[in-house]
């Protein structure tokens, strides 16, 4: 959660840990809103990386902003 002039950013997501194979598709679930509801509509900037065994960030692996997104390593085109 973040607060910029006055109005509250609020990201949901899941508690419990997600697992998958290797090389196989998974969706990482994220809902976000604004307190109060803006006026006009406002960029976000979504990043979701890898944790490491001891729960440290590991491996970027998407970054979006609206419709355009970024993915890396081996996650790249998924």
């Amino acid at each position: 959660e973040g607060i910029f002039n006055g109005v509250k950013l609020v990201v949901e997501t899941p508690e419990e840990t997600l697992f998958s194979h290797p090389g196989a598709n998974v969706t990482l679930p994220c809902r976000y809103h604004y307190e109060p509801a803006p006026l006009s509509p406002r960029p976000v900037r979504v990043k979701w990386w890898k944790l490491s065994e001891n729960g440290s960030p590991e491996l970027d692996v998407l970054v979006a902003i609206g419709l355009r997104h970024r993915t890396f390593g081996d996650y790249r085109g998924r």
